[in-house]
């Protein structure tokens, strides 16, 4: 009975006082509880039309094993227009105590957690998404982290990403940063991250008043991802010699929806995402690098082509991606864009980079196309062995325009390899790698090697390195080795899994 009451209560209330009115009186009852008690953790939980998944994530955050007892959650209901707000209610009256929602017209991500972020009232602050779920034990190790002593003050604590599968109904640990959590707790600083990059603020706590002393909010309305990596990144460059320290057995279960209608899905089909987010986004991020460094750090330069790759894997993957979404004009403009961020990163950065799927292909067409560089060591694939013809096939790389001289040596002496094709691929209308594919005369009891013009080449299969001379048996092995080995994978169902 009393349910129904407030119910009506609130809805009269929505109705019939103006949303000025509201908006004020939400501002001085958030300040007199900022006043009357101060929280060790702030959740911020922006929700838009979640209606589906926020059962879930509350169940899970009200099932912790550490209990609530200094916890807030900041429910910012951005204009839903499902029954996302009733729900919010449900689970707000079963802990008055530590959930509370603020309602708002729709203004995007970015908007609905700087709303949170005006209304925090804990010293350490985290923005989970509603439709994901947490760990049974996910608190008790945030606050254990949270509360070690480190010879730098601790900045940011970073959880460990899992997929849930929702179409499979699967978890998967396969993130390709997991390896950041390859101890109990990692801990590096913010003038010497070396490799380790964080982008979600769903999965990184941070302290409140870093945050508000640098002035710093959520950008970037309308991207669909990166708000976050501009955010953390921004904090790390301007609080030097602060310790970020990544936890492994704090669980955050990232949910891959079956519907894909995320802000991350979605976000590739619209114009911001090849516009303002690369300008805004990554670009920005290089050029304030640049005042507070005079350089690009190391972090900042592999978080960039980190979320660059997925553009590129797009762009090659499909040209008319990018046509799809902006006129002529803008094309240009996301272009122009393109080559600016790339300038920004150094090409040492891009030889040895080892994520985003930034295979030899991409390091090849990267450096020749924006770099005017090529390969130290050619790589030269073994792809297939023809019996009958008595010959193997090979392939190699190349960038842009270039053309490089490649021989194959066998005994010592020139073959005469036959050039069996190219495959040419193009990013941003621009030629970007070719495949070129070789077939080359070798029988029982020969050796081959690589001659290749003003360099060297190394052979290899399937990433694993062969011999720089290798003979027909060496050749052939290494491919029954791959047919045995895949055969072993596919029968073994503990492996696959």
């Amino acid at each position: 009975m009393f349910d129904i009451a407030e119910k009506a209560a609130r809805s009269v209330y929505r109705k019939f006082v103006p949303t000025v009115v509201r908006r004020l009186v939400q501002k001085i009852v958030l300040k007199v509880q900022k006043q009357t008690k101060r929280q060790f953790l702030s959740m911020i939980v922006p929700c838009y039309n979640v209606s589906l998944y926020v059962d879930e994530f509350f169940e899970s955050l009200l099932s912790q094993a550490d209990g609530l007892h200094d916890l807030e959650v900041i429910c910012v209901n951005d204009g839903s227009s499902d029954d996302t707000l009733e729900k919010l209610e449900y689970w707000a009256a079963k802990r008055p105590d530590v959930i509370r929602i603020i309602s708002q017209e729709n203004g995007g991500l970015s908007d609905a957690r700087n709303t949170g972020l005006a209304a925090a009232n804990g010293l350490w602050v985290n923005f989970p998404d509603p439709d994901d779920y947490l760990g049974e034990r996910y608190l008790y190790n945030v606050r254990k982290a949270l509360r070690i002593e480190h010879p730098a003050p601790l900045l940011a604590t970073c959880t460990k990403l899992i997929f849930y599968f929702e179409d499979t109904d699967r978890i998967s640990d396969t993130h390709p940063l997991t390896w950041r959590f390859n101890q109990p707790i990692n801990h590096r600083t913010t003038n010497d991250m070396g490799p380790y990059i964080h982008l979600a603020a769903n999965t990184c706590w941070l302290r409140l008043e870093d945050i508000l002393k640098h002035n710093l909010t959520f950008d970037g309305h309308g991207w669909g991802c990166f708000e976050d990596a501009h955010l953390i990144n921004r904090l790390f460059m301007l609080e030097n010699e602060r310790t970020v320290s990544f936890v492994k057995e704090a669980h955050y279960y990232y949910r891959k929806r079956q519907n894909a209608t995320s802000l991350v899905d979605t976000a590739k089909i619209k114009k911001s995402y090849w516009l303002s987010q690369m300008e805004d986004g990554y670009l920005d991020l290089i050029k304030k690098a640049r005042n507070v460094h005079g350089n690009v750090p190391l972090y900042v330069q592999r978080t960039v082509l980190y979320e660059m790759m997925v553009r590129i894997h797009t762009s090659v993957r499909d040209p008319n991606s990018i046509h799809s979404v902006l006129t002529k004009k803008e094309f240009e403009e996301s272009k122009k864009t393109f080559h600016a961020i790339i300038d920004g990163i150094d090409a040492k950065i891009i030889s040895n980079f080892e994520l985003g799927r930034c295979y030899e292909e991409h390091k090849t067409g990267l450096l020749s196309r924006y770099k005017g560089l090529r390969r130290k060591k050619i790589r030269i694939y073994l792809k297939s062995h023809n019996p009958k013809a008595e010959t193997m096939r090979f392939s190699w790389y190349e960038g842009g325009d270039d053309n490089i001289t490649i021989k194959a040596l066998v005994n010592g002496q020139p073959s005469k390899g036959l050039i069996m094709g190219t495959r040419q691929t193009y990013l941003y209308d621009e030629p970007y790698y070719q495949e070129k594919f070789i077939d080359v005369p070798i029988k029982l009891g020969d050796s081959l090697q690589w001659q290749v013009e003003g360099g060297s080449a190394v052979m290899r299969f399937r990433g694993r390195p062969l011999n720089n001379e290798a003979t027909w048996l060496d050749l052939v092995n290494a491919l029954r080795t791959s047919r045995l080995d895949q055969n072993g994978f596919n029968a073994n169902f503990e492996a696959r899994k």
